[in-house]
Order: structure tokens, then C-alpha cells, then sequence
């Protein structure tokens, strides 16, 4: 597995701590938002 690199894929939103953990959002190769959430 390799590791995720800005480079590669823009952000979209910064790291953010919310109300499922935290979250960042960044866009795939066809330009659709993807949003990742980690444990609270």
C-alpha cells in the first residue's frame, strides 16, 4: 500500500477535528470529492 501525497491528489479542505473525528476532503482523478474521517 502506498501512502497518500498532496502532490498527488489536491486538498480540498484542511485536517479539522469534527463530530466524527477528524476529517479532511481532498479530490479524486475525475474531480469528485472524496472526504475521509478518522476515529473519534
Amino acid at each position: 500500500m502506498t501512502s497518500w501525497s498532496p502532490t498527488a491528489l489536491p486538498s480540498l479542505a484542511p485536517p479539522v477535528d469534527g463530530p466524527f473525528g477528524r476529517t479532511f476532503a481532498f479530490a479524486d482523478l475525475d474531480g469528485y470529492q472524496i472526504t475521509l474521517y478518522d476515529r473519534a
